[in-house]
């Protein structure tokens, strides 16, 4: 059973006071501010985004995958801070290990079992936190032709870890290596 998501019931308008919080990062469909209270505000250009994006989170079985949503209203979310840091920038930083491939492949495997590796989904909006568990920042819920797993496996082949990850998912699931390693 899905656990509560602590989402605000009234779905009021809060006052957001840009000029008390950091600018965090963006793309070209949203920018993100971090709040004092440490909470995360992700302001979208178009509010049926935001809202395509807030039905995804909340309607998803894999709702611990994806930052806790506390308010969405109309061209905004309040939602949970994420401390931790890129996947891709964990590689270039630090060494890919074992552990942290096999955090990685049972989320991509919690993803594919929840039908939603069809999402544009980008290795660089994975994120390990403190704890190396492993989290989605940002969901695009689009028209994607091409399986996420693929450019991920991709990406994995760029940063030169592909091998490690495909050992480790040869050690944590024969059946699952043989599916994925056909993506490759």
């Amino acid at each position: 059973m899905r656990k509560k998501r602590g989402l605000q019931k009234d779905n009021k308008s809060i006052i957001l006071r840009l000029d008390e919080c950091k600018y965090i990062g963006g793309n070209y469909n949203a920018s993100i501010y971090l709040m004092k209270n440490n909470r995360v505000a992700k302001i979208y250009k178009d509010p049926s985004e935001c809202r395509k994006e807030y039905n995804l989170v909340k309607g998803s079985p894999a709702c611990n995958f994806f930052p806790k949503i506390y308010n969405f209203c109309g061209h905004y979310t309040i939602r949970e801070y994420i401390e931790g840091i890129s996947i891709v920038k964990y590689i270039n930083e630090n060494r890919f290990n074992h552990q942290i491939a096999l955090h990685l492949i049972k989320f991509l495997e919690k993803l594919s079992i929840n039908n939603l590796l069809h999402l544009n989904i980008k290795l660089k909006d994975i994120f390990i936190k403190k704890n190396n568990d492993v989290i989605l920042i940002d969901i695009v819920n689009s028209d994607f032709k091409e399986n996420s797993l693929i450019r991920i496996l991709k990406s994995l082949k760029d940063l030169n870890t592909l091998e490690l990850f495909l050992d480790e998912l040869k050690k944590y699931n024969k059946v699952l290596y043989n599916k994925w390693t056909k993506l490759v």
